[in-house]
């Protein structure tokens, strides 16, 4: 006796129908099981199978313990031994052993959100994780978007499928990020509902639709949104966002002598005509503090020496002498044209030799930056030549 195919479309040997139930197909009628003809244990080698039935066809159901087996078959090994069933002619033949597992298991189950608690919310995005790793059917956004219906509570308002937020796969392929495109039109603190019923374009590797779900999200913060709205609108029109159209936004860290720096990379980090939330302008403009505030140059710091080996009177003997005599702090321009002093510290790179003829390199060791300062440019740190001559 053998296992075959589950049916004639598949070479799968087995189906998982839910998480607790798995289908084998015979070559023959089963009318009796014995100990051992199917074992699945778990990872502390305990049975995972509650029970085997069987009435006579060529199926048998087994029937699993609960939260063993994920939705996609992990968790799942099942050894058969054909040798210990009886077919309905009476008497038990031999077969081939199998083992099923994922790679011959055919996976009937649609992937389940696993969330517990409200959707997280992170920035302007509502995330929501499934029992397994997840794949669109079509690559055009508004079909993805139409898997999911998104309500925001606080006016009871159905988002716009097309613009009114993005659906992507992320977390390893196992979540679900939707992209709000609603600040707009948000006039205050509120959480969203996210319905799935009858998804057509969102599945698992084996195509079957996610499940049919309804979930609230946590609350997102409300910002003005007529201040942002004027402020996007500011942006839209090249270089016209002004100082206090950043603050009543909510927007740190504009200022006068930097706003036109700050202007110019939002402006490259925005589409024209699609709104920007608070926090991903608040991220650009971060990402530009951060630059301007960049060690870029410093002007090259020169050393003279004195005397002679020949006189026997070179002016520093040693390398400790050389590094006494330079400088422990270096002026250096940052990215926005201010400059910073930063302290440093002298390495002798060369071994110095006050009785070797030639040129030593001494290369400083960057200290603690001053508050806000940053190396995010990599500027190379300064090194000095020190001559002895003949």
């Amino acid at each position: 006796m053998d296992v075959i195919t589950i049916n004639s479309k598949t070479a799968k040997l087995a189906e998982l129908v839910d998480t607790q139930t798995v289908k084998v197909k015979f070559n023959a009628g089963i009318n009796d099981v014995s100990t051992g003809a199917f074992t699945a244990l778990d990872s502390d080698s305990n049975s995972i199978i509650d029970s085997v039935e069987f009435d006579g066809t060529s199926i048998v159901t087994l029937k699993l313990k609960k939260d063993k087996v994920k939705t996609d078959g992990t968790g799942l090994v099942l050894n058969i031994d054909p040798s210990k069933l009886t077919s309905v002619a009476g008497k038990i033949t031999a077969g081939s052993g199998v083992t099923i597992n994922t790679a011959n298991l055919l996976d009937s189950v649609a992937p389940e959100i696993t969330n517990t608690t409200a959707y997280d919310i992170a920035g302007e995005v509502i995330k929501i994780t499934y029992s397994e790793a997840l794949e669109f059917g079509t690559s055009n956004q508004e079909l993805k978007n139409s898997d999911f219906t998104v309500v925001r509570i606080s006016d009871n308002k159905t988002l716009d499928v097309d613009g009114g937020y993005t659906v992507a796969i992320a977390g390893g392929s196992k979540e679900i990020h939707i992209t709000l495109k609603d600040t707009a039109t948000r006039t205050s603190e509120t959480a969203y509902r996210v319905t799935v019923k009858g998804a057509k374009y969102t599945t698992d590797s084996a195509a079957n639709e996610i499940t049919d779900s309804v979930g609230v999200s946590d609350k997102i913060t409300f910002t003005a949104a007529s201040a942002l709205t004027v402020l996007n609108t500011a942006l839209d029109a090249a270089g016209t966002a002004t100082e206090a159209n950043y603050s009543a936004a909510g927007i740190t860290g504009v200022t006068t002598g930097n706003l036109t720096a700050i202007n110019t990379a939002v402006e490259t980090g925005k589409s024209s005509g699609v709104a920007l939330s608070k926090t991903a302008i608040q991220d650009l403009v971060d990402a530009e503090l951060l630059a301007l505030k960049a060690l870029t140059s410093f002007t090259a710091i020169t050393f003279t020496q004195t005397g002679t080996i020949t006189g026997t009177n070179v002016q520093y003997q040693t390398a400790a002498a050389v590094i006494a005599a330079l400088p422990t702090n270096v002026t250096v321009t940052l990215a926005d044209s201010t400059t910073a002093v930063v302290p440093v510290t002298w390495a002798d790179t060369d071994t110095y030799d006050a009785a070797t003829a030639g040129d030593y390199t001494f290369t400083a060791i960057w200290g603690t930056l001053p508050a806000g300062v940053n190396n995010s440019a990599s500027l190379a740190v300064p090194t000095v030549e020190v001559t002895v001559a003949p």
